[in-house]
C-alpha cells in the first residue's frame, strides 16, 4: 500500500487544561505526517461535529466554537473517523491520556497510537503508578496523597513526619507541570496546595530530589537521543 492510500488522523485539542500544549503537539505531528506523504486528517474532539473549516484554526490560540466533554462521544461516533487507518493521539491531560478517548476508540474499533485503556488510566494517576513502581522494585521519590479538604496543619504534620521540606506539591492527575510547586517550608504550603487543588481533587506530595531530569525514548531495541 502506498503512503497516499493511508489516512492518518491527528487528534488534538481536547478540554483539559493542557489544550494549548496539545495544539502545539498536534501541529508538529500534522506537519510531520504530511511531509511523509500520508493523507492527513485532523479532529479536535472538544468541538464534536462542529469542526473548524480551516486547518490553521485547529492550531490557533483562540477557539472556534463551544467545547465540551460530551462532544468527544459525538465526534468519535460520527463520520469524522470513517476510513481512518490510524489515529495519532496528540491530546494532553485528562480525557486524552487517561484512557477515556482510548476506550471510545476501542469501542469503535479504531486503531490508535500510545498505551491502551488500562495503561493510560493507570499512568495518568501518579499515586497509583508509584504504587506499581514500588511493587516492582522501581525507584521513585517518597510520597503522600492528600484530599482537598485536609487542613494545612495536618498536611504539614504528614510532610514533616514522612518527607520533610523542600517537597514537590502537584495535582495527582495532570501533566505539563500544571499546578506544580516546589514548597520550601510551611509558609509556602497553603499557596502551593491551593494551586494544585485548582486542577485535581487529589494532591500528590513528593520528596524533592535535586538533579537533572533525563528522558530516553526506546522503541523496541532502538534507543533514541536523551533530552
Amino acid at each position: 500500500m502506498n503512503k497516499n492510500e493511508i489516512t492518518i488522523c491527528v487528534v488534538l485539542g481536547g478540554t483539559s487544561p493542557e489544550r494549548a500544549v496539545s495544539k502545539q503537539s498536534g501541529k508538529s505531528l500534522y506537519n510531520a505526517v504530511k511531509k511523509l506523504g500520508y493523507n492527513v486528517r485532523i479532529v479536535d474532539p472538544a468541538y464534536g461535529l462542529n469542526q473548524p473549516q480551516n486547518i490553521e484554526d485547529y492550531f490557533a490560540e483562540c477557539d472556534c466554537g463551544i467545547l465540551s466533554n460530551e462532544n468527544y462521544i459525538n465526534a468519535v461516533n460520527s463520520s469524522l473517523f470513517d476510513n481512518v487507518d490510524l489515529v495519532l493521539i496528540a491530546l494532553h491531560g485528562k480525557w486524552g491520556e487517561d484512557g477515556t478517548i482510548q476506550s471510545l476508540f476501542e469501542l469503535k474499533g479504531i486503531k490508535y497510537t500510545g498505551s491502551g485503556v488500562l495503561g493510560s488510566s493507570l499512568t495518568m494517576d501518579k499515586a497509583r503508578s508509584k504504587v506499581m513502581f514500588t511493587h516492582f522494585g522501581v525507584s521513585t521519590p517518597k510520597w503522600i496523597e492528600a484530599k482537598k479538604n485536609i487542613s494545612i496543619e495536618e498536611l504539614d504534620k504528614q510532610i514533616t513526619e514522612n518527607l520533610n521540606y523542600p517537597c514537590i506539591i502537584k495535582p495527582n492527575d495532570q501533566g505539563s507541570t500544571l499546578g506544580l510547586t516546589k514548597c520550601n517550608s510551611k509558609n509556602e504550603l497553603a499557596d502551593a496546595f491551593e494551586l494544585a487543588s485548582q486542577f485535581s481533587n487529589t494532591i500528590l506530595i513528593e520528596e524533592f530530589i535535586e538533579g537533572r531530569e533525563i528522558s530516553v525514548g526506546i522503541i523496541h531495541d532502538k534507543i533514541f537521543t536523551s533530552s
